[in-house]
């Protein structure tokens, strides 16, 4: 596989990736298909049944770190993306702004996306979890 093709490909993922991280939806905010996929994580296949949220959580706050380190090279990328015709950050005069312009639809509680949706999960999975107590897990 030749290095040039390899680059496309990446960036093609990158962009899939970015798609579907700012996919919003007013109407119905659920049919994201990533937050089918946060639902599904749910589901723990060991126990045929659901997670308990002292261990949901923990899922839920790693794919947001993950979405926004990813949207965060979006916004400001440090390279060019040639094949998708991106631009790196020396060409956002000004960051805070470019930041702001994705930050505000996109990254904050009520906007209809799948960070307000995540959000909204944490910060339940976590009340239910304080509610229940600390869990302690055994180790052999």
């Amino acid at each position: 596989m030749d290095m040039g093709n390899r680059s496309v490909r990446v960036e093609k993922l990158f962009q899939f990736v970015i798609l579907l991280l700012c996919h919003r939806n007013a109407d119905d905010q659920l049919r994201s298909p990533l937050c089918y996929f946060t639902s599904v994580l749910g589901i723990d296949r060991k126990t045929k049944g659901f997670r308990t949220p002292y261990n949901y959580t923990s899922y839920i706050a790693g794919l947001m770190w993950v979405a926004r380190l990813l949207l965060l090279e979006y916004i400001l990328p440090k390279h060019g993306y040639a094949h998708l015709d991106w631009p790196d950050r020396s060409n956002h005069p000004d960051w805070g702004q470019r930041m702001e312009d994705i930050r505000k639809p996109y990254m904050i509680h009520g906007s209809y996306s799948l960070f307000s949706f995540m959000a909204n999960l944490l910060a339940y999975g976590k009340s239910i979890a304080v509610a229940e107590g600390t869990v302690y897990i055994e180790r052999n």
